[in-house]
């Protein structure tokens, strides 16, 4: 087994150990806070042969509102970090609930809408809409851990302060 392989059964065995579900989908899908918005159109390939979105492109969306939200809002250069920090923060566990089809062409709004701290995990809450209805909810939980180790680490403070929401 090359060694690729073996660090990340590792990483699994190290990291997922944490809650799965932080958040439940009637929170999700009807609360009223807002962390981010992302306006997105479904695009031709993201659509099926009847047109209709792809279930994986969903939680593909919410991830993409997420660290554009952590870019444009929280002021991250998530890929100098990706390349330079001793930490990582993998994507632990991801789900979706989905209410209503999206299909090609149709304009529509990733929102990130909550987040939870516990410990070296955070979990982020996502909500798709389309005018105003909800047509799908998610949420991810990632967690941070030393790039070498695979231990978990705490958050970097500046990280940890933007998720809460402070200001610094």
């Amino acid at each position: 087994m090359s060694d690729l392989h073996i660090r990340a059964g590792v990483a699994g065995a190290i990291l997922c150990n944490s809650m799965s579900h932080r958040f439940d989908r009637r929170t999700l899908s009807e609360g009223r806070e807002v962390l981010y918005r992302r306006p997105l159109t479904v695009r031709f390939q993201d659509a099926d042969a009847a047109g209709i979105i792809f279930f994986a492109r969903i939680p593909e969306y919410f991830h993409d509102a997420y660290f554009a939200w952590l870019m444009e809002e929280g002021g991250f250069d998530l890929p100098e970090m990706m390349r330079t920090a001793s930490i990582m923060m993998p994507l632990q566990h991801q789900s979706c609930d989905y209410f209503r089809p999206l299909s090609f062409g149709e304009r529509a709004e990733a929102q990130v809408v909550a987040v939870h701290l516990e410990g070296s995990s955070f979990t982020v809450g996502f909500r798709m809409i389309r005018g105003d209805e909800v047509v799908a909810v998610g949420q991810q939980v990632h967690v941070c851990a030393d790039r070498q180790t695979l231990q978990r680490q705490a958050l970097p403070e500046d990280f940890a302060t933007f998720l809460r929401g402070d200001t610094p």
